[in-house]
């Protein structure tokens, strides 16, 4: 499950061995321009969940494999976690899929979730004191507690701004290589 991805996607070495068909092409935006990848249509079962005739876009998921260090053949979507409240339970290890009727009655802050991304409004405080403060992504999917794309950060000074860091290359879902530095943030005020 990824907040964090727009649609359901499917890698495209899974979808060619189950025989799964391309239907049309969907623009992505990537960080090299546009470009077009293959759409499928897939039945989801999750527990008692059916979603059926779900468009699935496919493509290389080597990053999310290589992140979570085991295999991972596809991501279900906000655009099929939209419709239903979830709840994960980190600790538990268990995930509640619940109709859009359902109640919550646990203690908790209301965050307000804007569409198209999702985002949430937050400001975080890197090592060296800088704040940046703005609209960040609410992503379940990247194993990740805190992502900043690089236009928002000096990476002259990362060590000053993240400590100690590991670089990985990364590709996004039209192909193309970004840098990625893993390190630690300060402190995160939502």
């Amino acid at each position: 499950f990824d907040t964090g991805n727009e649609n359901a996607h499917m890698d495209s070495t899974t979808a060619a061995d189950i025989g799964l068909k391309t239907v049309k092409f969907q623009e992505v935006h990537c960080t090299g321009g546009e470009s077009y990848i293959p759409v499928v249509v897939c039945d989801y079962f999750l527990g008692d969940l059916q979603l059926c005739n779900v468009e699935t876009t496919t493509g290389l998921m080597h990053n999310y494999s290589r992140i979570l260090r085991r295999r991972i053949d596809g991501i279900i979507g906000q655009d099929i976690m939209k419709n239903h409240i979830i709840k994960l339970d980190f600790d538990s290890n268990i995930m509640e899929i619940h109709p859009m009727s359902y109640q919550y009655k646990a203690m908790g802050d209301k965050l307000e979730i804007k569409s198209r991304g999702p985002t949430i409004h937050a400001k975080v405080i890197m090592r060296n004191g800088q704040i940046i403060e703005g609209d960040f992504i609410v992503d379940t999917g990247s194993n990740s507690s805190l992502t900043l794309n690089s236009g928002y950060t000096d990476t002259t000074i990362l060590k000053e701004l993240i400590g100690e860091y590991k670089i990985y290359n990364t590709y996004d879902m039209c192909g193309n290589v970004q840098i990625e530095y893993e390190g630690k943030a300060k402190n995160l005020i939502i």
